[in-house]
């Protein structure tokens, strides 16, 4: 992915911008200014929160609405909604884990409850894709917010092929049987994508590939000492 250079060189917002840009998503490119967790996520907020605690900064994009205005839209998917969030460094340079990066996508779909919210995490040299799982209630008030899909750890100096494969399939398409043309068309896509069983089939292809490299490799050097 030629973007992921940019997260070395821009800022946190454009450098997102410039990921959609080449999965041809567009994304609003007026966004500059980071918001607080607290302010977006307003009673949501939980400073004492292990995992809300790492946020730093947040940066809301969307075709159309401000970031009060998506926390109100019915739930027909009329639209994208992505945060850019920037995570605090953990001690002892650990990086957050799963459960940590699952947590806080769930409380930004809850403040957000009637539209899926796209996460793109930044920290240290990597960043991460999250997509949760939106699950309509019988009392049409909102919706319950279920597995949450997430792509963790992608390094921005070392990608792992697993990892550029899946992000390539994340681009869409106007065209063709495999056209996305509205958002809730988006949001299946994505999920498909990002789902468990697809990852584990993409990446465990890439390890397997790695581990019969290791095992040949330590064959052959085996084999030449034998030989002296």
């Amino acid at each position: 992915m030629n973007s992921f250079n940019n997260f070395n060189n821009l800022p946190l917002a454009p450098a997102v911008k410039a990921l959609f840009d080449e999965l041809n998503i567009p994304l609003n490119s007026t966004v500059n200014e980071a918001i607080k967790p607290q302010d977006i996520l307003e009673d949501y907020y939980k400073p004492n929160d292990e995992a809300q605690s790492l946020i730093n900064d947040v940066y809301f994009y969307s075709q159309e609405w401000t970031a009060a205005q998506a926390k109100n839209l019915n739930s027909d998917y009329d639209g994208l909604v992505v945060l850019a969030v920037a995570l605090k460094a953990r001690p002892n340079s650990l990086l957050p884990t799963r459960g940590q990066l699952a947590d806080i996508s769930r409380v930004f779909n809850r403040a957000f409850s009637s539209t899926p919210v796209t996460i793109v995490f930044k920290y240290d040299e990597y960043i991460a894709l999250a997509n949760s799982e939106r699950i309509s209630k019988k009392n049409n008030d909102g919706e319950k917010i279920g597995k949450v899909s997430l792509l963790k750890d992608i390094s921005l100096n070392k990608t792992h092929t697993g990892h550029t494969r899946i992000l390539t399939e994340l681009a869409i398409t106007s065209a063709g049987t495999k056209a996305v043309t509205t958002f809730a068309g988006l949001y299946k896509h994505w999920q498909s994508v990002l789902s468990v069983s697809t990852l584990t089939s993409s990446l465990s292809k890439a390890v397997q590939w790695y581990l019969w490299r290791f095992y040949h490799k330590l064959s052959f050097r085996k084999f030449v000492q034998n030989q002296t």
